[in-house]
């Protein structure tokens, strides 16, 4: 399949889920997420970098 694995991921919590579907501000619920996103992020760009790297050898 050509994975790679990545050691962070981000899961939006149901109470959030809930709150969007009823129209409420959810900004409280994704604030909480910013740091476990930016990581994985992080992560995805190192994977990205070492790929590209292996690619072009």
């Amino acid at each position: 399949m050509q994975l790679a694995p990545i050691r962070s991921a981000v899961h939006v919590p149901a109470a959030a889920l809930f709150a969007h579907f009823q129209g409420q501000d959810i900004t409280p619920h994704l604030a909480e997420l910013d740091a476990v996103a930016e990581q994985t992020i992080d992560d995805l760009l190192w994977w990205t970098n070492a790929v590209t790297t292996a690619r072009s050898g």
